[in-house]
């Protein structure tokens, strides 16, 4: 006969042998050092029964034996969860790009074709997948121009024209950016 546990804090059902069943009192055994192993190991069960008998995390029960708990079954569960969200939330996602790329790609063309140019400003003409910009890609990022010049060019300007109080970092004085603006009418 055996005995089954229910950890009260993992809802965990664990089963042990009664002492018993481990050492029979009517049990034969060839040598008295296997008699008293049999007897010991019986007795080793007797005291982890009744630990756990009178123990407030452990409490007897009939379910069925689990070899995971309840906290493992919810994590397990959130786990899944959270991978089905994500890949909802990743094709929703795939779904918007597509649809704004196509978007683009339609007023991308379409403002094209009233030109009768491309991006770059030449003749429009077949667009082969060897080209920087196909079809279906995303369009070539155009540096902006700056307002304001370089901190770099502005310092190393200002070194070439032998102005002494220019820092090695930091922010640099008016009067050297005024110059150099002055100097520098497009930059």
């Amino acid at each position: 006969m055996s005995v089954r546990f229910e950890n009260v804090r993992t809802g965990r059902v664990v089963e042990y042998d009664e002492p018993e069943d481990i050492a029979p009192p009517d049990a034969v055994y060839p040598t008295s050092n296997a008699k008293a192993m049999a007897r010991r190991d019986a007795s080793r069960r007797e005291r982890l029964l009744k630990a756990m008998r009178s123990s407030r995390r452990w409490r007897t029960t009939t379910k069925a034996i689990t070899r995971r708990t309840e906290l493992q079954r919810e994590h397990e569960r959130r786990e899944e969860e959270r991978r089905r969200i994500e890949a909802q939330v990743r094709a929703e996602y795939d779904q918007k790009l597509e649809n704004e790329r196509a978007k683009w790609e339609r007023d991308h063309d379409a403002s094209d074709r009233d030109k009768g140019t491309t991006d770059d400003g030449g003749p429009q003409g077949p667009v082969g997948k060897s080209d920087a910009q196909s079809v279906g890609d995303q369009p070539a990022k155009a540096t902006p121009e700056r307002a304001e010049p370089s901190q770099a060019e502005v310092r190393a300007w200002a070194k070439g024209q032998g102005y002494e109080n220019v820092p090695a970092r930091g922010t640099l004085p008016e009067d050297i950016i005024a110059a150099y603006k002055a100097e520098h009418p497009g930059g």
